[in-house]
């Protein structure tokens, strides 16, 4: 369950989730995690802005912990291919 995720490494602080977020908390009570993922995709595959994707997964992730194992497992393995990629561009080696 999600509790599994919380207590895995490399997880972070479900309270630090949302440091990177610009979305308020309001805000994310009127999103969908779906909603999220959508976007999520969108800047990662068709914008290719990975800064915006990992912060639209994070805040995905800080939606679903607690609400939706499914959603919250794909948000972490989402985030973990984010940071992947930057790291990938930011070492100037392209796949």
């Amino acid at each position: 369950g999600v509790s599994d995720l919380e207590s895995q490494p490399g997880l972070a602080d479900p309270g630090a989730l949302s440091e990177g977020s610009r979305l308020p908390d309001a805000a994310l009570a009127e999103v969908d995690a779906d909603d999220l993922r959508e976007l999520a995709m969108y800047f990662e595959h068709t914008a290719k802005d990975y800064d915006e994707a990992l912060r639209v997964a994070t805040d995905g992730l800080a939606l679903a912990l607690g609400k939706a194992p499914d959603a919250a497992r794909d948000f972490e393995k989402r985030i973990a291919r984010l940071r992947a990629k930057k790291s990938r561009r930011e070492g100037g080696c392209r796949r």
